[in-house]
């Protein structure tokens, strides 16, 4: 478990934002990985375009105050390699606000966090 899910519900109080935490029955059969991931991706793309739309911002850098912590946007992301530029590039993007990959939660997570 990476814990996104984890500090995107902690970003979403950070941000005054009610957060309400899922989880499953522990005998639940866990969802295929690509299957899991869904839900969660569609709801905070469409949680980004409806809090630019509300900002009158451009949903590309929608992506501000706690939501832009690298740290953040850093967890999911693969283990950088001695010469790859990856994991530094995708942070840096974090922090000008755009994110340069798509982070989703481990498949092994057992909780949803849902922001009201």
């Amino acid at each position: 478990m990476d814990g996104l899910t984890a500090a995107l519900g902690e970003a979403a109080a950070r941000e005054a934002i009610p957060v309400t935490t899922l989880t499953c029955h522990p005998g639940a059969p866990a969802l295929p990985p690509v299957l899991a991931q869904i839900p969660l991706t569609v709801r905070l793309q469409l949680l980004g375009e409806r809090f630019a739309g509300l900002r009158h911002q451009d949903p590309d850098v929608a992506i501000v105050g706690a939501w832009a912590d690298s740290d953040l946007w850093a967890r999911g992301l693969p283990k950088a390699t001695e010469g790859d530029g990856r994991r530094r590039k995708a942070t840096e993007g974090a922090e000008a606000g755009v994110t340069a990959g798509n982070s989703s939660p481990s498949s092994s997570e057992s909780e949803a966090v849902v922001a009201r």
